[in-house]
């Protein structure tokens, strides 16, 4: 019972720091959330063996405790923008790419356990830690 009190106060947690993030209308939230509004679409990347975090169950769906932890920032993203339905398109990523996939705008958001560093923090932002 407490665990479940835990996790969804992390969801909380999670939801509430996305919301006060393009709340606050950061320079580097803007023309993301600005794309996914006009075109209704949000690209989610993920790991396809980073089990528990992200894999692929026997249908070739993506799964997992960050996959749980992104529908609900989708959903988020999906209310703070108004929109009466978004479209989530999943897109692999890897250890190596991550990042750079971000960065490039091929996604949007990446679903994982990726180590939140300074350095990595120079080039995207971050949710709450999810993990210990």
């Amino acid at each position: 019972m407490v665990a479940v009190r835990i996790c969804s106060l992390r969801l909380r947690l999670s939801s509430l720091l996305l919301s006060l993030c393009l709340s606050c209308g950061g320079a580097w939230a803007g023309p993301v959330l600005d794309q996914i509004k006009q075109t209704g679409t949000i690209t989610v990347g993920y790991r396809e063996s980073a089990v528990p975090f992200s894999y692929l169950d026997d249908k070739q769906k993506p799964i997992g405790y960050a996959m749980d932890l992104c529908d609900r920032l989708v959903e988020s993203v999906r209310k703070k923008l108004q929109l009466k339905s978004i479209s989530v398109k999943y897109r692999v990523v890897t250890p190596v790419d991550r990042i750079a996939m971000i960065e490039q705008k091929k996604i949007d958001m990446e679903c994982g356990a990726t180590v939140n560093s300074a350095d990595r923090r120079q080039k995207v932002a971050f949710t709450v830690p999810h993990y210990i």
